[in-house]
Parts: C-alpha cells; structure tokens; sequence
C-alpha cells in the first residue's frame, strides 16, 4: 500500500527535527608537554559565544576528570583552527594547564557609604583565599580563623558556613577566591532633609540669595517645607561600635515684610504684591540648620498706555504699555504689559520683561530682557541673556546671549552664545551682521553706561535750575519730605506766600527721583571701570552661534576678530573659530528647546 504524501507542514516539521538531531561534539586528545588539543564541532543554528563558552567549559571539565587535574587550573589559550562545513563549524581550542595561585589569606576591613550618602569606617570584612600559602602548603580553615583572631572584630558573627564552602572550594577547583564578604555592619536609618518645594520662579542674584522673576498676589503660596526627619534605628559596624542616625539639615522660615508663615511652620504666603526675595541665613552655632527668610518686596505699578516719565528705586509693573516718548528708570524690576513704542527708554537694574512688541524702543538691563512679541527698529542690551520670542527686524540687539525666534536685517553683538533660529534678508536684501566674543559686547555696555551717565548729568542740572544746587546734593530716598519742605521755605524766603498743591506734588516727585538717579549713575560707573579691565586683561567668551534656517542672503559674522561669511541655504550650522580658523559646521543634534 502506497504512504501517503506529507503535508507542506509535516514536511517542515520533518526538516526541522532532521536539523534538531545534529548535535556537537567534543573530542579531547591526550596532552603534550601540558598543553591539549580540543577538537569541537558547534551546528550552525546554536552558534553563539555562549555556546562556544559552555563546550570549552566541558572540555575543561573532561580534562580534570580524565586527568586528575582541578579544573581550575586549567585554562583556554587560543584558536588552533576553525574551518567551516555543511552542518556547521570545526574547531580546535587549545586548553594549557597553569599554576595555582600563591599567597596567605589576606582580610581587608572597608568603609561603606549609607543610602543617604554618610560614609561609615568599619563597615565590610573581606577575604581574599588563595590555594596554596606562600610557603607552599595548602590554605587550610585554620589559617584564615588565626587572621581573623589577630583583629578586634568578634569571630561569634562570621559567616562560617560561606568561609567553610569557600576554603573547600578553594582547595578543590585551585581558583583563588576574592572579596569575599564575611561580615557586615548595619547602616543606622536613614534621616531626611527638609527641602523646600517652589511655586514661584527665582533667578539668583548673589551667593544664597534669589529674587522672583514673575510679580505675585497677596495670598499666593510661594513655598512649602517638607520638614526633616531624623532615622529611628542605630546601626552598628563590624567592630561592634554603636553608629547613630544622621542629624538631618532643617531649614528655619523666617518670614519677612510682606510675607506669613503657616501655623504649622510649613509653608510662606504674601500678604501683598510684589516680587518675592529669600536669603538664606547660615547659622554659626549649628551647621545643620539653615535659616531662609522670605520677604516681598513692593512693585510699583504704573497704569500705562500714555506717555510715562518715571525714576524709581521700585521694581516697576506697567498697565497698558508705554506710548511714545516715554522714559523709565528703575533700580528694580521692571514689566511692560503691553507694547514699547517709538522714542521709548527703559532703563532698569534688574530684568525687563515685555509681553507686547518692542517698536522703535531704547531698553537696557543691567541683567536680563524678554520680548514676548515682535522687535522693530530698536536698540536693545542686557548685560546677561537677550531672548526675542517675536521677530527681530532692523534692530541693534546685544547681549552676553542673544536669542531669536527670527530676524531680519539685524546687527547682533553677542558676549558668548547665541541660538536663531531663522535668519532672513530685509526689503533691501540686508540679512544680518553678527559680532561675537567679549571685547564687543564689553565695549557696548561701557558706551551705553557712559550714554546713561551723561543724560543723568543733564538731567541733574535741569533738577538744580528748578529746585536748587543744596537740595540736589543733598536728597536721598529718605529724606523727599523734608528736602521738599526746605524746597517751599526757600520759595517763600523769596515773598511767595502759597504754592500750588499740585506744583508741590510735582517737585516732590522730582526730589523723589534724584536719589536712585545717583545711585544708578554710581553704579554704572563701577560697572565701566570693571568692563574696561576686563577688556584690557583680553577676557575671552570662546563664542558660538547656532543658526536653524538660513533662508537667504549672506550673513557677515565676525567671532573674536576672525571674520567670515555664511551662506543662505547652509542650515543648521554651529558657527565659532579655532587657533584663528573660521568654522561653519552642521549642527549634531536639535537645540531648539534646550535650556541654555
């Protein structure tokens, strides 16, 4: 009767089960002058290094029964041959016999590190167990228990049934044994830090001192302290000594003007608006408690949308924006909330934040500025990092970092670092010229605080013609009221018997202004002496520029001196220079989104 046909399946079936029964194979030769041949052949479907590991290990294992040899001393040399076959691979290993390791059983007492990243003496006993001693005789029980009785650690916690497993291991497979753990010590707890949780963005301004950079509201949370927590358990090293839980660092809140602290003594809260200022106080007689006091400081706000002429030692907030011809100073903060028009100066000691457009505007910041719209037509510097959300168009903008969103027909000065991420060419083709590196951007804000400090003159001796050179010299902060009581006794000393209230009011405020008028103009002059020995002392920045889009026109960069063109069409490029050398190079990885 004739078999019946196999389906395609049982046919596959078949096939695989023909290739399962190929198996390896392992023949060992007789040794020669200590050294054997190991004859191996491995199918092709369970090739791998695993494999090739587990067969050497059998052969090794061969060897050590056969030849009464520990198979400890016995060790892979190298490939002999390899030759390739229907089925699968031929190879010849040689496998060389070496000697056993000498040396008297050694103890290493160690330190440890807890989780909570205390280190602790005394912590970790370690043996390292060799086959033979150094005289030649085998390692014996004994000997490690004579090592461990010359130490003061108790022998009643030893691991003895892992120190006895390893010596008969030792001594039957020849290996040295290493690092061998035999006691322990115990971590005490582990305690826990206050940390401080923040619902409100800081900058810092000096060493332990930080200043919110978003105005806040009476009643807002500004921070929560998850208090500290010390551990409950003591530990104990392997000497027997009793190690204590870590005192935790606590943090004291010490709440300031304008600030509460919860009845718990968790958590800040303003009581009214401003910018919020913590410092942190060290304590000299307790180095694990912080004290961090919270205050917030007034902002004064100003409704905008009209023409505005202010000086104040106030961070300032802005309604409505600035219409044009506005001019502000500000020894603070200072937030526009609106738009910047033409003809309009800012002038602030702290950050200077726009959430509208920037047109035809002179704004300079001895720290920071942000545009959140576009920029066009205007003259923009910030001692540290210039970001433009908007468009930048036909403006002068420097900084210590310039970034953009897109410009077009810009001149850019840069200290060290700037990301844009489209550049264009203006109506008249004109892309945009970058200068980079720190004598530049140095050189402008020295010219731009002389700039300030000779229209503040101007401005001192306009003030002395209305109210006098004694009162001018002499005004400060604290002293409006009175300079302005003096200002109408001088005027009735003249035969003038009533002053207009609201001529009153206007040279109070005149008065008023004549402090942080001085004191900026003081400080600006510190300012260019130190900018002008750090140019003469040829401080570098190392700068570079990261271009996303160059869509067209030519884009003139000069770095440090080293000048060069780039390209439209060249996208994206990290633009520096090296030993004099001008660079263009494709960018490696997306920055656009990266903290910078």
């Amino acid at each position: 009767m004739p078999k019946p046909s196999l389906s395609i399946k049982e046919k596959l079936a078949a096939k695989l089960a023909e290739k399962s029964s190929v198996t390896e194979e392992i023949k060992v030769h007789l040794p020669k002058e200590g050294v054997w041949r190991v004859d191996i052949f491995i199918p092709f479907e369970v090739m791998s290094q695993d494999k090739m590991t587990s067969i050497l290990r059998q052969a090794k294992m061969k060897i050590s029964a056969r030849d009464k040899i520990p198979v400890g001393l016995l060790s892979y040399e190298d490939l002999m041959d390899k030759e390739v076959l229907a089925d699968g691979y031929r190879i010849s290993a040689r496998i060389i016999r070496t000697e056993a390791e000498v040396g008297d059983p050694e103890l290493h007492i160690m330190k440890a590190s807890s989780p909570d990243g205390v280190e602790y003496d005394d912590m970790i006993l370690l043996l390292n167990v060799f086959p033979k001693k150094k005289g030649g005789d085998e390692v014996k029980m004994k000997d490690i228990t004579e090592k461990i009785a010359e130490t003061s650690i108790s022998a009643e916690n030893i691991n003895y049934k892992l120190l006895d497993e390893a010596v008969m291991k030792v001594r039957q497979d020849m290996v040295a044994v290493r690092n061998l753990m035999l006691l322990q010590g115990r971590f005490p707890d582990p305690s826990e830090d206050a940390f401080i949780q923040y619902f409100t963005n800081f900058r810092e301004i000096d060493a332990g001192s930080l200043i919110g950079s978003e105005i806040v509201e009476p009643d807002q949370i500004i921070l929560r302290k998850s208090p500290a927590r010390a551990g409950e358990k003591d530990g104990f090293s392997i000497r027997g000594k009793v190690l204590k839980p870590r005192v935790p660092h606590d943090i004291e809140l010490i709440a300031g003007e304008g600030s509460r602290i919860s009845a718990d003594n968790t958590e800040v809260f303003t009581v009214m608006k401003g910018l919020t200022r913590i410092r942190e106080i060290p304590t000299e007689a307790d180095s694990s408690l912080m004290r961090m006091a919270v205050s917030i400081e007034p902002i004064e706000v100003v409704e905008g949308g009209r023409k505005i002429n202010i000086t104040t030692e106030n961070h300032l907030e802005i309604k409505g924006g600035l219409k044009s011809g506005s001019r502000v100073i500000s020894r603070g903060e200072v937030f526009v909330q609106g738009d910047v028009e033409e003809g309009t100066s800012v002038s602030a000691s702290g950050n200077i934040e726009v959430t509208g457009e920037i047109k035809g505007g002179n704004l300079v910041s001895e720290k920071n500025i942000e545009s959140a719209g576009d920029v066009t037509g205007s003259q923009l510097l910030a001692h540290g990092k210039l970001t433009i959300k908007g468009i930048a168009k036909n403006s002068l903008l420097r900084g210590m970092e310039v970034n953009s969103a897109h410009v077009i027909g810009c001149e850019i000065v840069v200290g060290s670092k700037s990301v844009i991420d489209t550049v264009s060419a203006d109506e008249k083709g004109f892309t945009a010229k970058i200068t980079a590196g720190m004598s530049g951007h140095l050189q402008e804000k020295v010219d731009e605080n002389q700039k300030f400090i000779d229209y503040a003159n101007r401005n001192l001796k306009r003030f002395q013609d209305i109210v006098g050179e004694e009162i001018v010299n002499e005004a400060t902060p604290a002293n409006v009221s009175r300079m302005t009581i003096n200002y109408c006794r001088n005027f009735k000393s003249k035969g003038i018997k009533s002053i207009p209230k609201d001529k009153i009011d206007a040279v109070k405020t005149l008065i008023g202004a004549i402090g942080p008028i001085r004191d900026t103009m003081n400080e600006k002059s510190k300012s260019i002496k130190m900018f002008l020995r750090q140019i003469e002392q040829g401080l570098q920045s190392n700068p570079e520029l990261t271009i996303f889009h160059h869509q067209e026109g030519p884009l003139e960069v000069d770095i440090d001196g080293v000048k060069g063109t780039v390209e439209a069409g060249q996208e994206p490029v990290v633009i520096r220079q090296n030993g004099g050398i001008f660079m263009v190079e494709p960018v490696k990885e997306p920055l656009l989104g990266e903290e910078s």
